[in-house]
């Protein structure tokens, strides 16, 4: 109880000497804007060290104390220090835009000596996708020409991808990241078979495929517009990984009045499927920032086309069960997908003299 009590006054001390510190560095802030006012550049600098030095200026204090010594040096022909306070000034403010009303010539021309843009820009991407199957070659277990050949439908998934950004310049940047990609499509055949002359029958078939990938793209990025509220545009390919590759399939017979079906879930098709596959992309998007924090929300409209088959020819014929009771065979096929993502981002900077 008595050490609960004896704490009492020290925390009281500890909060009124902060206090204290507080109101004595805006006094020398203020002092020192009104010796740089009058001319008396040599005073600034000394007034301001001790609350640089021990932390005594709030953020935007230590800011404004930042460019006070900058211009005082600029003034003072002193190039060296100059750069030196305004490489602290940007990495305290990296967003500070000039503006040519108050800042003076020669603060702007430092300025723009200093590489202001980010260095890198990194966030969360997640979205929806669909798309379409194209077949490029038909195969078929039937020698009836009259067989109607299956149809994919219902290519719908999701993708989610941590997503960076490396500026080689104000408007051209290398898009890349690592994601997660879900998705699945449906097949359906319907075969027609004859039985000892007018006897005639009927099956259909439902085949439904996913697939769970992990992705690696890769994109040349533009931007239009200022940093606040861009227009971008992407192109490049991805890498994609297929390491989950799963079916249930469904066969319903009927001949006359005589209906039989049968059914299995779950099916491991990963030997059928190819396990590597990759992607032309291109996409445009839209981007607003400081709506949410100083980060970017954005929303991007993009299409991948498919450069090499899903599924694996080597292994057509790996699974037995599907040809024999299920009457499925592969077929080559290749899928595009379009697909709409939002994202938020958050940008990274390195203020850096460039010479």
């Amino acid at each position: 109880m008595i050490k609960r009590l004896l704490l009492v006054p020290i925390l009281l001390w500890s909060s009124w000497s902060a206090f204290g510190q507080s109101k004595d560095c805006a006094n020398r802030l203020l002092d020192a804007r009104n010796e740089f006012n009058a001319g008396r550049l040599e005073k600034v600098a000394p007034m301001l060290a001790p609350c640089l030095k021990n932390g005594g200026f709030t953020g935007a204090q230590e800011i404004e104390a930042n460019k006070l010594l900058c211009l005082s040096s600029l003034y003072n022909n002193e190039q060296e220090k100059a750069e030196e306070y305004m490489l602290r000034f940007l990495t305290l403010n990296p967003e500070y835009k000039i503006n040519a009303a108050i800042d003076p010539p020669e603060f702007i021309h430092i300025y723009n000596r200093f590489r202001t843009r980010p260095v890198l820009v990194w966030g969360v991407e997640a979205g929806f996708l669909s798309g379409f199957i194209q077949r490029d070659q038909f195969h078929s277990l039937s020698s009836d020409s009259e067989q109607e050949r299956g149809e994919f439908s219902q290519l719908y998934g999701l993708n989610v991808q941590v997503a960076f950004e490396y500026y080689l310049n104000e408007k051209w940047a290398l898009h890349s990241g690592l994601g997660y990609q879900y998705s699945q499509f449906l097949y359906q055949q319907k075969d027609r078979f004859n039985i000892s002359g007018d006897y005639q029958g009927y099956s259909t078939l439902d085949f439904s495929q996913s697939q769970s990938s992990i992705l690696l793209p890769l994109h040349l990025q533009y931007v239009f517009g200022p940093r606040e509220q861009q227009v971008f545009l992407r192109a490049g390919g991805s890498y994609m990984f297929n390491f989950i590759n799963s079916a249930n399939a469904s066969r319903d017979d009927q001949l006359g009045n005589i209906n039989s079906k049968i059914e299995q879930a779950g099916i491991d098709i990963g030997s059928m499927r190819n396990m590597h596959n990759a992607s032309l992309d291109a996409s445009v998007g839209f981007r607003k920032k400081n709506i949410l924090g100083n980060g970017w929300l954005s929303a991007e409209l993009g299409f991948s086309y498919g450069m090499l088959l899903e599924n694996n020819p080597d292994g057509r014929y790996d699974n037995t069960k599907l040809i024999y009771e299920y009457g499925y065979l592969d077929s080559d096929y290749r899928r595009h997908n379009i697909w709409l993502k939002f994202a938020y981002y958050l940008p990274v900077y390195k203020p850096k003299l460039v010479r």
